[in-house]
């Protein structure tokens, strides 16, 4: 007998079928179960973990024999009675959903957006396009839309959101090339309105304005994005934005479709930004050519000077390779003086900007900082959002306030700067490595970090009596491996003593010390470890919490089928 055919859909509301026919998960918190375990397939996901997720921190104390109940129910509905397939498992310390490639929707998508990227980078717009509208039409609406006030789901309903918009700009961005203009033009303008501080959107809009012979309403879009942006952030629009005003300006042949000396760079929609007027800062004048403004960007976010300083340190290191632009934010509590930071943050730009690094700034009241900053993150592409590790939550350890609200909705990768001082130059980055989910975003950050310091990236195994340290260092082996084949970045092991006796001994010989954060981190704050390392470290220490980093940093799927195949988990 043929093993059953799974079908799991989670963009939009949760759907299972099997062998073409809808299978009815009905149980609310077996339904939740199922959600928790299908974004976390092929993952180990502990019982402790899930009791907390299902019942939001607050379990009964019959939760253990529940979720081992909702298991057994989903087994049955999922497995077929002759035991032709095991589809979840019972793995220590809690359960694995094992999916044969292309059972869930999201994966789908994922492996379509890449192929689209592929044929974009190739130079055939026309099959990208379609590929991508393909992998759009996999949406029935909002991801997960039946969980949207759950707490576990909220975050990574953040994130499948940005990476859909992530593919609606960039199949825009193929119908641009494909003369499509006119026929784009209702569609920009719902997304506009949807995100409205989403300046890749006003581009292309601008763009496919200019195109079909509307040159006054392109101008007017980047004139009522300057509007949006100066009211509701504080900020002026980036380069490429304003670049591509100049160019409607000036009526730049290159914005014309399929210019004669116009270069093959599909991602790419201004091909000559102007050069900024060094006396008006955002000006531009159409003088000399300026090198390509970057258009994903790196965040600082501070509610005061605290810490500023550690940020730009850290913030002008990561941008730099790949290129980011860095954007520095603070957010002031109503009746504080805005022009004051305002000011600051200005002379701070220019001082970044006088470096060679491409930066802008913003300064706005709040009641609300975190989700405000969350949402600027998202609209202003950004790959990593710093946070800095105050003195609150360093004596403590425990994890609040708008630090908690980052962490729980930020699409983008967090980091948490502890400062011990400045990078030093020449040394490694540090990672501490035990094989845990969180810790292998540490490696893939750091390894970014090592490649933009130009410095060498040492992996940390506690060393221990008997076969421990042979576990130990086949683990670290495997992750240099890991690092070699999916970032290209080459990783030396050292053992350590266990604990943060160990990792503080070795932290002293680095330049930075990158530490992945628990997902068990609502209930243990930064967790012992973390908590003495962040606070007793003489360098910088950047706690992380993975984010999805669409089109990002580092080929992050390549990264994770193959440390799956390594550490003989595939399934």
């Amino acid at each position: 007998m043929e093993a059953r055919n799974l079908d799991f859909r989670i963009l939009g509301p949760l759907e299972v079928f099997g062998d073409g026919h809808e299978l009815p998960v009905s149980a609310r918190k077996q339904r939740a179960l199922l959600a928790i375990l299908l974004l976390q397939a092929g993952t180990v996901v502990s019982r402790d973990w899930l009791i907390d997720a299902l019942w939001e921190g607050d379990p009964p104390a019959t939760a253990a024999s529940a979720l081992r109940v909702h298991v057994a129910e989903l087994r049955k509905l999922l497995e077929s009675e002759d035991g032709d397939r095991r589809v979840l498992l019972t793995v220590d310390p809690g359960y694995r959903l094992d999916l044969k490639p292309g059972e869930l929707d999201l994966s789908r998508f994922e492996g379509l957006l890449a192929d689209a990227t592929r044929l974009a980078q190739e130079g055939d717009p026309g099959s990208a396009s379609a590929v991508l509208r393909e992998a759009l039409a996999l949406w029935r609406g909002p991801a997960l839309a039946d969980f949207t006030y759950e707490l576990f789901a909220r975050q990574a309903i953040g994130r499948l959101d940005e990476l859909r918009l992530v593919a609606h700009e960039r199949c825009i961005e193929a119908d641009l090339e494909l003369g499509r203009s006119a026929e784009l033009i209702p569609e920009l303008d719902e997304l506009v309105a949807a995100h409205p501080l989403r300046e890749r959107l006003r581009g292309q809009l601008m763009l496919a304005l200019y195109r079909s012979g509307r040159q006054a309403d392109a101008l007017a879009t980047f004139q009522e994005a300057r509007r949006v942006m100066a009211d509701e952030l504080g900020i002026e629009p980036g380069q490429p934005l304003k670049a591509i005003e100049q160019q409607i300006l000036n009526q730049d042949p290159s914005l014309d479709l399929n210019p004669a000396a116009q270069p093959a760079e599909p991602s790419v929609l201004v091909a000559n930004p102007a050069v900024p007027d060094p006396g008006v800062v955002g000006a531009a004048t159409p003088s000399e050519p300026l090198a390509e403004a970057p258009d994903r960007s790196v965040m600082l976010f501070g509610q005061r000077e605290e810490g500023l300083d550690a940020l730009v340190d850290l913030g002008e290191a990561l941008a730099q390779k790949p290129p980011r632009e860095l954007i520095l934010v603070r957010a002031v509590d109503p009746d504080e003086d805005l022009i004051d930071a305002t000011t600051t943050l200005a002379s701070r730009r220019a001082a970044i900007n006088a470096r060679g690094q491409t930066a802008r700034t913003a300064a706005f009241n709040s009641t609300d900082p975190g989700a405000d900053v969350v949402r600027l993150a998202s609209e202003q592409d950004t790959d990593m959002l710093l946070m800095y590790a105050d003195e609150n939550l360093l004596a403590s350890g425990a994890i609040e306030g708008d630090v908690e609200v980052v962490l729980q909705t930020a699409s983008c990768d967090v980091g948490l700067v502890a400062s011990g001082g400045t990078l030093a130059e020449g040394r490694p980055v540090m990672v501490p490595m035990g094989g845990a989910e969180h810790e292998w975003a540490a490696v893939e950050v750091g390894a970014w970090a090592a490649k933009a310091l130009g410095v060498p990236l040492m992996l940390l195994g506690s060393s221990g009596e008997s076969d421990d340290d042979k576990d130990a260092s086949r683990l670290l082996a495997h992750a240099s491996l890991a690092t070699q084949k999916g970032l290209g970045v080459d990783a030396s092991p050292m053992l350590v003593e266990p604990g943060d006796r160990g990792v503080l001994e070795a932290a002293s010989r680095g330049s930075l010390l990158v530490i992945g954060l628990s997902d068990r981190w609502q209930q243990d704050g930064l967790g012992a470890t973390r908590h003495a390392v962040a606070r007793d470290a003489e360098i910088p220490v950047l706690i992380v919490r993975r984010g999805l980093r669409p089109g990002g940093l580092a080929p992050r799927h390549s990264l994770t089928r193959f440390t799956w195949a390594l550490s003989g988990r595939a399934g």
